[in-house]
């Protein structure tokens, strides 16, 4: 070996001591902090899962709960409209029903089923023009809705027009020719 490649191999040994002692000096970087407060946010579809298990295993103030909390994060109409059915079905208050059947129809206004679940509720309560309200908007959304035409049939046999609940009898079977139950309607007519 030559001096000039001793000078070049003596070089190389030195600036490749001093990088690895520099190596030797870094730290892996820290993570940035942030003066922001992180609120322990629970994700409202988790919420609105734990409320259908609470739902199933008949525990209907904790799936009320739930939503209520799921709803306090999103303003969900699902999340209202299950709270409406809650306690229409198990708390037998129809008002606070009719409040969440609403407040969800507000949310979102083109979603026929939450007309008719305002419907269903006025029609246990025999509010029935009130009843054919909702119904009439809901057909106005959904026009091909079989259900929706069974149940204004159902309120028709109520309001004692019969002849008019076999009309929307009739048409929810032109929509849906396996609906059993529009079936057995139409027959006691």
């Amino acid at each position: 070996m030559n001096e000039l490649q001793l000078i070049l191999l003596a070089a190389s040994g030195y600036f490749a001591y001093e990088v690895y002692k520099h190596i030797q000096t870094l730290q892996d970087p820290k993570p940035k902090q942030n003066n922001t407060t992180v609120v322990n946010a629970k994700d409202p579809y988790i919420l609105e899962e734990e409320a259908d298990e609470a739902y199933q295993e008949e525990k209907y103030e904790k799936a009320y709960n739930l939503l209520a909390e799921a709803f306090s994060i999103e303003k969900n109409a699902d999340f209202v409209a299950k709270m409406g059915y809650i306690v229409w079905q198990h708390q037998k208050d129809t008002q606070k029903a009719l409040e969440h059947f609403k407040e969800a129809i507000e949310i979102e206004p083109l979603n026929e089923r939450y007309y008719n679940s305002v419907a269903s509720v006025y029609r246990e309560l025999k509010e029935f023009e009130n009843a054919q309200e909702y119904l009439e908007k809901s057909l106005k959304i959904n026009p091909k809705n079989a259900m929706t035409h069974f149940n204004y049939g159902n309120l028709l046999v109520d309001m004692n027009e019969p002849q008019k609940a076999k009309e929307q009898y009739q048409k929810a079977l032109e929509l849906d020719s396996d609906f059993k139950e529009a079936k057995e309607e139409l027959e006691k007519l």
